[in-house]
């Protein structure tokens, strides 16, 4: 079991490691060796913090933020107790995290490169919540719908422009719905 999380996490890949927080009784990360225990560089590959509230993951994550303490492409994780743990009387719910973190649709953390991207059990105590340094891609919002239904509206503009070619109109205009909708994107989604 104590390589089974650094496996499935690949954890391995990463060289600057920063482990903060570890109970003395955990022994999963024993494999990563050497690794700071405290921050010692300007910024880290890897960073696994154990956490036991919602203020000490917020405050922790809002560090690693503001400091750039964590490299592009790298892996920040938060081990924390779970709900129905036997080991600690604090606990957080798996949910709470999106309660009190800004995320937006594309699952990045609000003003910050870091997007959410796995959640695993460490033990029957900690699961492991994790975050990696991702550069944001640029936004959607300009490109042209590929959706059919959002060109409906310019149907009548294509019957206009077929009105000249009486076979091509006709056609057209026994095309089913959905195949003229088809047409209309084909027509006006290009640039």
């Amino acid at each position: 079991m104590n390589e089974s999380i650094v496996h499935r996490l690949q954890l391995k890949k990463h060289t600057d490691r920063l482990i903060l927080n570890k109970p003395e009784n955990i022994h999963h990360f024993d494999t990563l060796l050497p690794y700071d225990a405290a921050e010692k560089k300007e910024a880290y590959d890897l960073i696994v913090a154990f956490v036991f509230s919602l203020d000490q993951f917020m405050k922790n994550l809002q560090h690693v933020i503001d400091k750039k303490l964590l490299k592009p492409n790298g892996a920040l994780f938060f081990a924390y107790p779970k709900k129905g743990n036997k080991e600690y009387k604090e606990y957080i719910g798996r949910d709470d995290f999106f309660e009190c973190v800004e995320v937006d649709n594309d699952g990045y953390v609000k003003s910050s490169q870091l997007k959410f991207f796995k959640m695993v059990a460490l033990n029957d105590t900690f699961t492991v919540i994790g975050l990696k340094h991702e550069v944001i891609r640029k936004s959607r919002a300009n490109q042209l719908s590929q959706c059919v239904s959002d060109y409906i509206d310019r149907i009548p503009d294509l019957q206009k422009y077929f009105a000249e070619e009486n076979d091509i109109l006709t056609f057209f205009n026994n095309l089913t719905p959905g195949y003229q909708r088809g047409w209309a994107r084909f027509v006006y989604s290009t640039r």
